[in-house]
């Protein structure tokens, strides 16, 4: 199916379901809607803006479509805290088709053509991850040398963090294997949804006196 044959379908859709608001976010993305995940794309948009992520890395760019949110997110960033930043679409297949229109947008994106797990700092040009998409091959074992190898990248403090897809799916292994790994230091919420999805942060280093004087406060449980 081309382009102009799923922007067809998109229409149809807001035709058959208005959605005001959903369709105005979608109004300059340059691709079409994922029907799997619809709502993950605006949802990675908002992450990226609420945590100021001016470096975000995104695992399996397939056709783009959260590729437009994740970089308008690192954009927008750049534009309100006056600091440059860059969106890394990595995928072992060449994705120019969709990771072109969006330079051509003026968004900042560089586009890494091979294995996720052959990545090395210097693809970053050193700098730090504030944000990682994790939605690429989605084989446990993979997943594992994906994560050790960005963990020390991402930052910590509290600071960086991971999204990972699929985590009620082919990805419930992996995430389950994260969480119970003591090498990572991760707080964590799962969503059920569009075949699940969970948001990692990453803890290492976090001090929890910098916000409450007595600790960070905790939930009570009755």
């Amino acid at each position: 199916m081309s382009i102009a044959d799923m922007k067809l379908q998109d229409d149809r859709m807001f035709q058959a379901s208005p959605a005001p608001i959903w369709e105005s976010v979608m109004r300059d993305h340059p691709g079409f809607i994922n029907h799997t995940c619809p709502y993950l794309g605006p949802m990675l948009y908002w992450i990226s803006r609420i945590v100021g992520a001016f470096n975000t890395l995104e695992i399996g760019v397939a056709q783009g479509y959260s590729s437009y949110f994740l970089a308008s997110g690192v954009k927008d960033n750049g534009v309100r805290y006056n600091q440059s930043g860059m969106y890394y679409g990595c995928d072992v297949v060449d994705r120019s088709e969709f990771l072109n229109p969006l330079i051509e947008m003026g968004l900042p994106v560089t586009h890494l053509i091979r294995d996720s797990i052959l990545l090395t700092a210097d693809d970053f040009d050193n700098r730090p991850l504030d944000l990682i998409f994790q939605d690429g091959f989605h084989n446990t074992d993979h997943c594992l040398q994906e994560l050790e190898l960005f963990y020390p990248m991402l930052k910590g403090k509290g600071a960086g963090y991971i999204v990972i897809h699929d985590v009620y799916g082919p990805c419930e292994e992996y995430c389950n294997a994260i969480v119970k790994d003591p090498r990572y230091e991760f707080e964590f919420i799962r969503f059920l949804t569009a075949y699940g999805f969970a948001i990692l942060r990453k803890m290492e280093g976090y001090d929890d006196r910098k916000y409450w004087p007595e600790g960070d406060q905790k939930i009570a449980v009755y």
